[in-house]
């Protein structure tokens, strides 16, 4: 269990949701939660973020509102960001969970890294969870500038799609396609500053599944799982391109907890947005460090259990 402050930086969707309460349910000093564009709209991000902390019982963590674009015009926004949010709904399956009555702080850069920077006082430097876009770390961090190596301790993102899934379903996935660029300043700000960025690729979570069979014939046993169960299955069932959920984001909480499971490379994000790897994390000897979470299929189902088991959802 990792008890360093936590940021989440996220753009709360079904699996999103679920993440912030199984940080929660885990135990984790949870700091604040960054609203980023992305899932869906920021302003619905904003709200499902607050609504979610709420539902938990925790209105006492802030959320901070990030940024409403990626950090520059790319290709990617036309053709997979925009694409994405038109089909959203409000980014919950068009559940509408109770309001929370709370405004948002709306942060600039350098404001969140002022904020960021008194956690870090206080409670030493921080773990930045990234489970959307890379834009909000990328200006946050510059913000920052020669205090990050003392306010950041470690970034973990969920993406990446690498060689095998690549070559099975060839494209970027969706967090690197928001904005490859600000993935590609994370590894050049983590490398200048000496903290770790991992990442927990698609390969990892692609194959960590139910389908609607088994999530019909889950047992929740609490609010929130039971909000937990009703994400899923009606994201499944009218928002999926098959009646299947995937625990992408939940994965990447849990790998806080399994520090053993990342190994380090050298690569880059390809940022040529004419070559038919775009926005494609690639590993090359003269690149710069990341490490990568890796799991085989029995370590995957460990995750699946335990995903389940702590947001109080039994299998039947």
């Amino acid at each position: 269990m990792t008890k360093i402050p936590v940021i989440i930086d996220c753009d709360t969707g079904r699996d999103d949701a679920l993440s912030i309460w199984l940080a929660l349910a885990l135990g984790f000093d949870v700091q604040a939660v960054v609203a980023s564009y992305g899932n869906t709209t920021l302003e619905n991000v904003c709200e499902n973020s607050a609504r979610v902390l709420a539902l938990a019982g925790r209105s006492d963590i802030p959320v901070w509102q990030g940024e409403s674009h990626p950090s520059c015009l790319h290709r990617g926004i036309e053709e997979i960001l925009l694409p994405k949010q038109e089909g959203a709904g409000n980014g919950l399956c068009n559940l509408e969970l109770p309001r929370s009555g709370r405004q948002v702080e709306k942060l600039g850069a350098c404001e969140r890294a002022a904020e960021l920077a008194r956690i870090s006082e206080r409670r030493g430097p921080v773990d930045y969870v990234i489970l959307g876009p890379a834009t909000n770390f990328a200006a946050t961090c510059a913000a920052l500038g020669e205090k990050a190596p003392h306010v950041i301790s470690r970034v973990t993102m969920m993406g990446g799609k690498l060689s095998t899934l690549w070559d099975e379903m060839p494209g970027a996935d969706f967090n690197l396609a928001c904005d490859p660029f600000a993935v590609q300043e994370l590894l050049r700000q983590g490398y200048r500053h000496g903290f770790p960025v991992r990442f927990v690729p698609m390969n990892v979570t692609w194959p960590i599944v139910l389908d609607m069979d088994e999530l019909l014939l889950l047992k929740a046993v609490s609010v929130i799982a039971q909000t937990a169960k009703d994400l899923m299955i009606v994201h499944a069932r009218h928002f999926a391109p098959e009646p299947v959920f995937r625990f992408h984001d939940p994965c990447v909480i849990l790998s806080l907890t399994h520090d053993q499971y990342f190994k380090t490379y050298r690569g880059q994000v390809n940022c040529d947005e004419i070559h038919s790897d775009w926005a494609r994390l690639q590993e090359c000897h003269e690149g710069l460090p990341f490490c990568i979470f890796e799991a085989d299929s029995g370590f995957r189902a460990l995750l699946l259990n335990e995903i389940l088991e702590r947001l109080q959802i039994k299998r039947t």
